[in-house]
């Protein structure tokens, strides 16, 4: 005997057919929410993931016995809408060289630009072991499914470096991250912008205000479940 676990892959084609509190206690310690359950399966069951949608639910799990031990969420995309990316070019390459670019497979939180993406490894489990029989499964998926490869977006930074022992290409594109740097209010914020910028928000705030169009801020459970369609149609015109 080896004395090595015996481990089994399996993978499902949707987040409904996963059991809930074995994911959970995988995504759950994770810094982001973004992995869990709850998020990756109502984006399915609302049908903004799907097959309609080019996002086919691939996701590859390890478990040991009955217990869920990895777990990798991906996608097989046909386009590379929703992933805020910028791979244009290298379609455009594959189309040039009339090498298929698409299908392709994705692992991210879908259409969530947000750092923090990994594999999903049970604490106490040898997790090199894990993500070397996860990395093993992905490849030969897309291998045998004639994928034109795979990709893992806005990775958690350690899981990224980790990823080097797979001769993984790191690949950086810049982004935007707003920081509180320790303002108590938004005149500390004002106090940064030059006298002329700061008199020249303070004009159009005022403005606002003249014209009727008044500001509140909600958070989290404080918004009003009336504005939920409102800001769903606001968010899909600006993309429009």
């Amino acid at each position: 005997m080896s004395g090595k676990p015996d481990y089994k892959a399996l993978l499902f084609q949707g987040m409904e057919k996963i059991d809930k509190k074995e994911w959970d206690k995988l995504a759950k310690p994770l810094k982001t929410p973004l992995l869990e359950w709850e998020w990756l399966c109502r984006m399915e069951s609302s049908e903004s993931i799907c097959p309609k949608t080019g996002w086919y639910p691939v996701h590859f799990t390890v478990w040991k016995g009955k217990k869920l031990v990895a777990a990798a969420p991906c996608y097989i995309k046909t386009h590379s809408e929703g992933e805020f990316i910028y791979d244009a070019i290298w379609a455009r390459i594959a189309d040039k060289l009339n090498i298929p670019y698409y299908p392709k497979l994705i692992g991210m939180s879908p259409v969530t630009p947000v750092t923090g993406y990994s594999f999903l490894i049970k604490d106490g489990e040898n997790k090199d072991r894990l993500t070397h029989i996860l990395m093993g499964i992905i490849e030969n998926f897309c291998i045998k499914n004639k994928l034109s490869g795979y990709s893992f977006l806005f990775c958690d930074y350690k899981f990224a470096e980790n990823l080097k022992k797979f001769n993984m290409t790191k690949w950086f594109h810049q982004g935007f991250i707003w920081e509180n740097k320790n303002f108590k209010d938004f005149s500390d914020y004002l106090a940064l912008f030059k006298t002329n910028q700061r008199r020249n928000i303070k004009r159009e705030i005022s403005a606002m205000e003249k014209n009727g169009i008044r500001l509140e801020t909600f958070c989290n459970s404080e918004i009003p479940e009336e504005f939920i369609p409102i800001m769903y149609e606001y968010y899909r015109k600006t993309n429009d």
